[in-house]
């Protein structure tokens, strides 16, 4: 089994009513919902929320460490996306 694509999506909903978290007053809701495939048809899907522009672009980053391996090797890619991600100098 080896992963094939990874599909994003960003779902948006205009809020009747603007709520604050943190620092931010939001007006809209947002998620980015990722489902992974893979070459015998078995696909997942996970969810992140955040900044939907940074999530789209961390997982364009981290698409070519995943494609062409085997999502059971979990551990050893999350080692691989870790070290892409860390700054080191």
């Amino acid at each position: 089994m080896k992963i094939i694509n990874i599909e994003t999506h960003v779902l948006s909903e205009t809020l009747e009513q603007s709520f604050i978290f943190s620092q931010w007053a939001y007006r809209e809701r947002r998620i980015c919902v990722d489902k992974i495939n893979s070459d015998d048809g078995i696909y997942d899907w996970g969810k992140a929320y955040g900044s939907t522009d940074v999530i789209q672009q961390g997982i364009a980053l981290l698409e070519p460490i995943l494609i062409g391996n085997n999502p059971l090797e979990n551990k050893l890619l999350w080692f691989e996306m870790y070290r892409k991600t860390s700054d080191f100098t």
